[in-house]
């Protein structure tokens, strides 16, 4: 039996609210989308200011509401600078009594319905967690294994693991062929990757001392999707900058033809072509930029993530 008790589910998830050529328009319909998420009657508070980390709602956890009381649940929204973040969290409402594996499918169909669809997400990660029963002598893997295959209808099962506050944690991360996710990358909707964390703790105290650390995992896995979302960004400028060498290519071997230069005295032509090889060069040049721009993003994301990480530790 892979059974734990108090089994909870976070879905820790991203969303741009402006980036380097957001306009303001585009701006405001990221706020409203991200908005959307929670009750009509939620008090917003989102100033026009940097901010590494603000909360932006009031109150700033927003618990659902259940009239059977089986599960229970709350939003917790955050702007880190340009971006949205928001911890979904779900549990069984039961801490005494052990729940099985397959209570994951539960709770996720649960978070699942209460998403904006519309929302364009950059990131996401899935935290399950839970902790054993008096005296078990369960195998905190076959647990978790068990989890993931509730929580994904997955069976792939190579994770790295770890220790935290005594608990054996398991991490998954599955990314998908890149020419298979184009059109997604490209629609902001980052979802050709999946990534999931699953935490056993050995009994109730150390899964209590762990939820301390949300608001740690909330920074620490933006920039992770940041790093992730400019580096599948950079695949796709690198695509488009081999298909306009390509077209400069196809020019040029139109320009060294023997017909062409018979004809070079056709100033029509001429002008046609060269005018055809400038506007490639400028776009080249454009992707050569954002290509040095999503570097950029990946550095600094990088560098913040290892800090986060250090003070965690």
């Amino acid at each position: 039996m892979s059974d734990l008790i108090y089994p909870t589910l976070d879905l820790f998830l991203y969303a741009l609210k402006t980036s380097l050529n957001t306009t303001d328009a585009e701006t405001q319909k990221n706020q409203t989308a991200f908005l959307e998420q929670f009750p009509s009657d939620t008090q917003f508070y989102d100033p026009d200011i940097e901010t590494e980390y603000l909360e932006i709602t009031h109150p700033t956890q927003i618990n659902f509401i259940y009239s059977d009381k089986i599960i229970e649940g709350y939003y917790y929204p955050v702007r880190l600078n340009d971006t949205y973040g928001l911890q979904i969290d779900c549990s069984i409402n039961n801490q005494t009594e052990t729940q099985p594996a397959k209570s994951f499918t539960i709770l996720k169909t649960e978070i699942e319905q209460k998403l904006n669809q519309e929302l364009a997400i950059i990131g996401k990660t899935w935290l399950l967690s839970g902790w054993l029963p008096e005296n078990s002598s369960q195998n905190p893997e076959y647990i978790a294994k068990d989890c993931y295959s509730a929580l994904l209808q997955d069976n792939y099962w190579e994770p790295e693991k770890g220790t935290f506050l005594g608990g054996k944690v398991f991490e998954i991360w599955r990314s998908q062929n890149i020419n298979q996710s184009r059109e997604k990358v490209t629609t902001h909707s980052n979802n050709h990757e999946h990534h999931v964390i699953i935490a056993i703790y050995p009994h109730r105290e150390s899964a209590e001392k762990a939820a301390e650390f949300y608001k740690d995992w909330m920074g620490l896995f933006c920039y992770r999707s940041k790093i992730s979302w400019a580096y599948w960004q950079s695949r796709l400028v690198k695509e488009s900058l081999l298909n306009h060498y390509k077209q400069i290519e196809e020019n040029r071997k139109i320009t060294n033809q023997s017909n062409f230069r018979q004809e070079k005295q056709n100033i029509t032509t001429s002008r046609k072509i060269l005018n055809n090889i400038d506007k490639i060069l400028q776009q080249y040049t454009i992707d050569l930029l954002n290509l040095s721009f999503q570097k950029q993003i990946i550095e600094i994301n990088l560098s913040n993530y290892q800090l986060r990480l250090a003070l965690i530790k």
